[in-house]
């Protein structure tokens, strides 16, 4: 039996993961990062408690005191190229959408991708290390609403709110610009008099300063979920979804309910036509929002439209595999996983690897170390050093506000200029970002410090 790390950096993660460790018997544990907030550390890992499993911090995992055969993540992250290399790395797809991310060069340093069907593959082939198995999360949704009845934020039940005289509709956007709640917030009151209106948030969405909307929430007028509640759970008891630029689209798209979209204020500048977002602009409705009575009427229209829900049909045929043989899935995702006993380690992932060549770095250098840095990779290798003896003196970073991490001083780049040149070639310098990490090196060859010699970049 394997022991299988599941990378979770939010609550929201542990659904991506659930019907994997209900369904595939392996020893699994939770790895997390030290998040910032810590009121955010604090509830993952309550809520991973409370499920039953165990929370490790990822770096217990960086500095050796805790092991894994495979990790499972959603994305790669650069603390990654700090884990030991005869770590299996794999890739769990969490939703479509967002091309140029998901199919990014990252995708390289996997050892095996779990897609969800021949979209994917095409756009990963590349790689050469993905396989289809389709989306686990679709299995045994009306088991688990008979254990699990879903609850709104304030705990208030799914079935105390529902009126049987009305259909429910779902609402799921995205946060940031992409986000259409600017513009389907002023309905929301019209729509849940003539809907049972669900919002599921974003977990980065915060309507905390929204007081009307917060009122709203209170009296029961929506129902009202966050990031603990299973998006296929809500879907699951609905009769129609709207989304925006979010991947709950084709979580609907999978699950075979009507879905509608809404446009977000950058819509017409971010969209492209070549992504899935763009794609399926053309064979999905778009509503109107320009007022409550051609929303109303766009929505009417759906439902009246019965065979609008070919649309869907056809779409999930193109992006999902073992939709209707839904057990396939994980016979499909165990025997990939066993094909990595026979996948030994390539020499491009022991040149991606940084570990060794940290450890040798560490060995070698009597110097002070100086991380530039202080993100969540600068903070890994500050762990990463600190458990082999080398001596972190400083951290630079020009966005950190805090004033030191793990009781390392926090410097601006130019108040490090302010010290002297002594000073300055005293130290050993380890560029540990990958958005600054041509400005940290511009900056230190600026000071006559010289690759290799003076720094090295991560």
């Amino acid at each position: 039996m394997k022991k299988i790390g599941l990378f979770c950096s939010t609550i929201f993660h542990f659904y991506i993961y659930e019907n994997i460790i209900k369904n595939i018997s392996n020893n699994y544990v939770f790895i997390s990062p030290d998040l910032k907030d810590k009121k955010e550390n604090k509830k993952l890992m309550n809520f991973i408690n409370n499920k039953g499993y165990q929370l490790f911090k990822e770096d217990e995992i960086i500095i050796g005191s805790s092991s894994i055969d495979i990790l499972l993540s959603p994305y790669w992250r650069p603390s990654f190229l700090l884990y030991p290399s005869n770590i299996k790395m794999v890739r769990l797809m969490y939703g479509y959408a967002k091309d140029d991310w998901n199919y990014a060069d990252w995708n390289r340093y996997y050892d095996l991708i779990l897609t969800y069907g021949e979209y994917a593959q095409h756009k990963l082939k590349k790689f050469n290390n993905s396989v289809a198995v389709g989306n686990p999360r679709i299995y045994g949704i009306e088991q688990k609403l008979k254990n699990e009845p879903i609850q709104d934020i304030k705990g208030r039940y799914f079935l105390d709110f529902k009126k049987k005289e009305k259909l429910t509709i779902l609402y799921a956007p995205t946060w940031g610009d992409l986000s259409s709640f600017a513009y389907v917030r002023q309905y929301i009151e019209h729509l849940s008099e003539e809907f049972n209106f669900i919002v599921k948030a974003h977990h980065l969405f915060s309507v905390k300063d929204d007081v009307k909307f917060n009122q709203l929430i209170q009296d029961f007028k929506i129902f009202y979920c966050d990031e603990q509640t299973d998006l296929f759970s809500l879907i699951h008891v609905s009769d129609l979804m709207i989304s925006d630029y979010s991947g709950a689209i084709f979580d609907g798209i999978l699950s075979g309910i009507n879905t509608v979209l809404v446009n977000g204020k950058l819509s017409n500048t971010l969209e492209k036509e070549t992504h899935l977002e763009g794609i399926v602009r053309n064979k999905l409705k778009v509503l109107n929002t320009n007022s409550f009575t051609k929303l109303l009427q766009d929505i009417q229209d759906v439902f009246k439209n019965t065979k609008y829900r070919n649309n869907i049909y056809q779409l999930q045929k193109e992006l999902f595999i073992n939709v209707n043989t839904t057990e396939n899935i994980f016979k499909d995702i165990q025997r990939a996983l066993q094909s990595l006993n026979n996948k030994s380690s390539d020499n491009q992932k022991s040149q991606y690897n940084k570990r060794e060549l940290l450890i040798k770095l560490l060995e070698s250098n009597n110097k002070n170390i100086v991380i530039c840095g202080g993100g969540e990779f600068g903070r890994s290798v500050l762990s990463f050093c600190k458990a082999n003896k080398g001596n972190v003196s400083l951290i630079v970073d020009n966005y950190c506000e805090e004033s030191s991490i793990d009781n390392v001083p926090v410097l601006k780049m130019n108040d490090l200029l302010c010290l002297s040149t002594e000073k300055i070639k005293s130290n050993f310098y380890l560029i540990a970002t990958k958005n600054g990490a041509e400005y940290f090196q511009n900056k230190l060859e600026q000071m006559d410090l010289r690759e290799v010699e003076d720094f090295y970049l991560l």
